[in-house]
């Protein structure tokens, strides 16, 4: 199911002439004993959109 969404994404960005497809993610870091939320990561994974042959 998820290998199908990674295609779209894909064709779509090949149809913007983009051979990468762009993923964010968000990571919250929550302190175990206050269980209070201390600080939030985010960074972007980007992987190369491979033809179709």
């Amino acid at each position: 199911m998820s290998g199908e969404c990674e295609r779209r994404n894909c064709e779509v960005n090949r149809k913007a002439e983009s051979r990468y497809q762009v993923s964010k993610v968000v990571l919250w870091v929550i302190d175990a004993e206050s269980g209070k939320w201390m600080y939030q990561l985010e960074f972007y994974i980007k992987r190369e959109c491979l033809p179709e042959i």
